[in-house]
């Protein structure tokens, strides 16, 4: 679990800060949410490092575009996606979240630059080109972790290829 504190400290000191969150299903299958947290709130008490040990979900970086698809991409989609990722320069990362969708997470030192505003409608842009869903095109919104278990299926996601 320490290294999970790391891996998030580590994001923070490269990216700036941002929020954490718990989340998990209750017997009734009803989705229960913790208080977002601060990184760098959290790393300053015994209760923050032993909330960042538990957390599955995080915001999107303001430098990160993500790319969820919740549904079974074929070969087809996989050859456009990489290809508009290609085409833009882009390094990204993809992970099968060990439920039913995939997540594709690039960095984009540019946004640093832009505001909020401007963020999003890029990400938007991007977003759109790569038929992924919108929700995930502002900084406020919580991605499940990789490297942690889905908190859905408490299966660990798993690094794939386009």
């Amino acid at each position: 679990m320490k290294s999970r504190v790391w891996c998030l400290q580590w994001l923070s000191n490269r990216y700036g800060d941002f929020k954490v969150a718990k989340s998990f299903m209750n017997k009734e299958g009803d989705v229960i949410w913790s208080k977002h947290r601060s990184i760098l709130e959290c790393w300053h008490s015994d209760y923050g490092l032993k909330f960042l040990e538990g957390a599955n979900h995080r915001q999107v970086l303001p430098v990160e575009i993500v790319l969820d698809y919740d549904f079974k991409l074929n070969n087809v989609d996989k050859l456009l996606i990489k290809n508009e990722l290609n085409d833009r320069n882009y390094q990204y990362k993809a992970y099968h979240t060990g439920s039913k969708g995939i997540h594709v997470h690039i960095i984009d030192k540019s946004l640093a630059l832009m505001g909020r505003y401007q963020r999003e409608l890029k990400r938007e842009e991007v977003i759109a080109n790569c038929g992924a869903e919108l929700m995930k095109k502002s900084d406020k919104c919580m991605i499940s972790l990789p490297g942690v278990p889905h908190w859905k299926s408490k299966k660990m996601p798993k690094e794939m290829r386009l």
